[in-house]
């Protein structure tokens, strides 16, 4: 039997598995929790220039439009992406 496989042996019967696993589903459960609330930090506030914030311009020149349409009024142009995204 080679020294490595001894303290192999010797380190699995002095630990409790139970505690090994109870280790790692905290860990989970914590990965779980930091990340929720990275992605709430981030749903927030909604408003802004980001990537990932809602293009408030360009909904309100979708109603523009919309309403100058409905009073016959010439509609001005959709605006138009820049760099892929929607200001």
């Amino acid at each position: 039997m080679s020294l490595s496989k001894e303290l192999v042996d010797a380190a699995l019967r002095t630990q409790n598995p139970a505690a090994f696993m109870l280790q790692k589903a905290g860990e989970v459960v914590a990965y779980t929790f930091f990340g929720l609330d990275r992605l709430s930090e981030q749903l927030e506030f909604p408003f802004g220039r980001h990537a990932n914030d809602l293009p408030l311009d360009a909904i309100c020149r979708i109603h523009e439009i919309s309403i100058a349409e409905a009073l016959g009024e010439p509609a001005p142009d959709p605006l138009q992406p820049v760099g892929f995204q929607l200001q």
